[in-house]
Formats: structure tokens, sequence, C-alpha cells
């Protein structure tokens, strides 16, 4: 039942909703994708239904909450699911410190980062994405240039879509 949790909290987020019926196989779900090596995007609104119910696992999820980006991106994979988790739980607070880290840090984990930062409604953050939106240096220079600039487009975009939302309040 296990296996069949983690694929549909990564493949079919309507399916994961229904799943959160079951509080206990969530959270046994989540507590091993926070000890695996990989972490896929799970599904938002199964983690946000949950509050309070994920509290058993902010002891496993505070060791990746270090307020600084981990060196790889499945880490820093790692540590926006456990921001997700301890937001749910505690609020926005204790986590945005790793999150805008993590947004800093660029590429596909920083694409994770500023939706988290939309759907937490994090208006302190505005300036720090208009910034990042800003400057030239979004990602460094790696690969084929058409990929770059790809990657940094969906970046951009991400960006401006945690604005939008944010400023809608």
């Amino acid at each position: 039942m296990r296996d069949a949790v983690r694929v549909e909290l990564r493949a079919d987020p309507a399916t994961a909703e229904v799943l959160a019926s079951d509080d206990e196989v969530v959270l046994d779900a989540l507590r091993t994708l926070l000890a695996a090596k990989w972490v896929p995007e799970p599904a938002d609104q199964v983690i946000a239904g949950l509050g309070d119910a994920l509290s058993p696992l902010l002891p496993a999820a505070a060791p990746f909450l270090t307020g600084s980006a981990a060196e790889t991106y499945p880490q820093r994979d790692k540590q926006i699911l456990a921001a997700r988790i301890t937001a749910a739980v505690q609020g926005p607070e204790r986590v945005l410190p790793t999150v805008q880290a993590i947004l800093a840090g660029g590429h596909t984990p920083a694409r994770h980062a500023a939706a988290l930062i939309a759907s937490l409604g994090a208006i302190e953050t505005i300036p720090a994405l208009e910034a990042l939106l800003a400057q030239d240096d979004r990602f460094p220079i790696a690969g084929g240039v058409d990929d770059v600039v790809w990657a940094d487009e969906l970046f951009q975009e991400h960006i401006r879509d945690a604005l939008r939302h944010l400023r809608a309040g």
C-alpha cells in the first residue's frame, strides 16, 4: 500500500487527495519520502489538507530546515517537502529562511520554492522575488545555451506567478 501511495502522490494529485482520507497511510508515505534519497514533488493539497495531523512528522522534517540551500537538488527537494510539512502545522515563519535560500539557488528546486512561497501567501518575500527576477545570474551557465535559456525563462515564469499570487492576496 505504501508504494501505491508514493506513486499516487507523484502522479495524480486528485487520487492523492482521496488517499488523504486515511491520514496514517499518507503520514507513512511522507515519512518514507523524508528518509528517501530522492523526493518527488508531492501534491500540495494533500499536505495542506492534513494540517495538525502532520505533527508526528515535525521531528523528521526539522533537520532539513537549515536556513540554507542543501548542496544537491534532491536534498533541496527534500528541504521543500520538509518545509511544506512544517508550514502546514506551524505556519511559514520557521520555513521561510530555508525556502528563500533554495529560491536563490535557482533551477528546479527554486521553482518548487517559488510555488511554496505563493501557496503560503508569504508577502514578506515579495522584495526578494523581485530582486531575483531583476538580476541576470539566476542560473549558472552549464549545459547548452538553449537549455539554460529555457530553464531561466521557466524559472522567471514561476517567479512572476508567485508574485501575482502574493499581490492578489
